[in-house]
Order: structure tokens, then C-alpha cells, then sequence
């Protein structure tokens, strides 16, 4: 799936599943645009990509503040001159209840699971339009299907509108060879989960039929699928990747 002379960018790429995406596109050979709030980490993903032969950018990107996303783009414009691929990835859960979830938490969590998103593709449009299209990728997840079970209502609520978001703005670029995709993970090892009780993580581990929990380069192979020519025909869909749970339980 060879991506060469491409360049991605790639939000929330200091860790878990954004940082295997990057990794993951880089060896396919693309250049990576490394986006997080943490420079730091994003910084050290940058510097292990540019080892292996790629080019790199990374940037401290509020993703929910439009000319942050406005100032990323540009600059990765200015650097090399085109946007191939966008993957939005970032994102946070508040495991907050129903009841308990103040209004902030709320704002927070749809501010950057879901305005981010839009924001970002939104930026992208313009450039990838002039160079003939581009691929969109977003990260969402099965509780944006089947509802929060540990993580709360905010984000379950922000995933179901990414997939949304996923399916409206296929359907208006396709006619500009941009395509626009949304992959579902399950449960993937990540620090996120880390932050579950264990009881939570054995009742999440009993829903999964393949009976483990996801690497992120599961979710980065599926995501360099959709970015590759193999997937030129694929748009407005989302994809599963979880181990079987949502067929497990829908």
C-alpha cells in the first residue's frame, strides 16, 4: 500500500491509537504531520518517524479552536506543499454517569471529539480540492452505536456524531475525489483503558468473541487501508474494527 510523496496529517498522534496510525502510514511511506495538545510527546513520535527516513512536522494543536486547526494547516501547507490524508483521531472520555456529567465536562468532550473533527476537515477541504482529492479518516468508536457503558454519555454521544459527520461529508465531496471514512474500535490497549476498573475491564473483555483486547495497529491497518488506492472506491462507510463485540451485542 504504498503511500510515497504523500503527506498525513494525523491529530492526537503523542500516543495509543494515533501515534500507531502515524507510525503505521509512515512506513508505508508517507510524510507525517504529528498534531497533539502534548508537543512534547509529539515531538518524540516525530523524531522515531524521521529515523526511519520520513519527513516529519509536529505542532501543539488545540483542536477545538478553529484558528489553531487553521494555523496546522497552513503550516503544513508552507512545509510540504500539499495535505494527502487527514486523520482525525484525538479525542477524550469522561467516565462522568448520566447524572453526574456537569455541563463543562460535556462541552469539553463534544468541543474536541466532534467539533474537532469538523473543524480539521473542514480546513483540509480547499487544499485537497485543488490537488485532485484526498482521503478523511476519523476515529470513532462502538459506544457511538451502542451507547456508553464505562465511558460516559458525552462521549458516546460525540462518537455517534462523528460517524454522522463521517457519512454528510462524504456524500458532499465525493465529487471532488475526496474520500471520507470513519473506523470503530473497540476495545484497543491503550492508557485510556487503563483508567476502567478491572471489573469494568473483565465485563468489556466478556463482549469481545475473539476474547482479547485490540492493538492500535489494528486500528492503523485499517486506517491505511481506506488511505490507500485499494480503498478508491469506498466512501461514506464505517468501519468495525472491535474484536466482533458490536455484533456480539446489537
Amino acid at each position: 500500500m504504498s503511500m510515497e510523496g504523500r503527506v498525513a496529517i494525523v491529530t492526537g498522534a503523542a500516543k495509543g491509537i494515533g501515534r500507531g496510525v502515524a507510525r503505521t502510514l509512515a512506513r508505508e511511506g508517507a510524510d507525517i504531520v504529528i498534531v497533539d495538545i502534548n508537543v512534547q510527546g509529539a515531538q518524540q513520535v516525530a523524531d522515531e518517524i524521521q529515523a526511519s527516513g520520513r519527513k516529519t512536522l509536529a505542532m501543539k494543536v488545540d483542536i477545538s479552536c478553529k484558528q489553531d486547526v487553521l494555523d496546522a494547516v497552513e503550516a503544513t501547507i508552507q512545509t510540504f506543499a500539499r495535505i494527502d490524508i487527514l486523520v482525525n483521531n484525538a479525542g477524550i472520555a469522561e467516565p462522568e454517569t448520566v447524572e453526574g456529567l456537569s455541563e463543562a465536562d460535556w462541552d469539553r468532550t463534544i468541543n474536541i471529539n466532534l467539533k474537532g473533527p469538523f473543524l480539521f476537515s473542514q480546513a483540509v477541504i480547499s487544499q485537497m480540492k485543488k490537488q485532485g482529492g484526498g482521503r478523511i479518516v476519523n476515529i470513532s468508536s462502538i459506544a457511538g452505536k451502542i451507547g456508553g457503558i464505562c465511558a460516559g454519555p458525552a462521549y458516546a454521544a460525540s462518537k455517534a456524531g462523528v460517524m454522522c459527520l463521517t457519512k454528510s461529508f462524504s456524500k458532499a465531496l465525493a465529487k471532488f475525489n475526496i474520500l471520507v471514512n470513519s473506523v470503530s474500535p473497540g476495545q484497543i490497549d491503550t492508557d485510556l483503558n487503563k483508567l476502567f476498573p478491572e471489573d469494568m475491564n473483565k465485563i468489556f473483555m466478556e463482549a469481545i468473541p475473539l476474547g482479547h483486547y485490540g492493538q492500535p495497529e489494528d486500528i492503523a491497518e485499517a486506517v491505511a487501508f481506506l488511505c490507500s488506492d485499494k480503498a478508491r472506491w469506498i466512501t461514506g462507510e464505517i468501519f468495525n474494527v472491535d474484536g466482533g463485540e458490536a455484533a456480539s451485542i446489537s
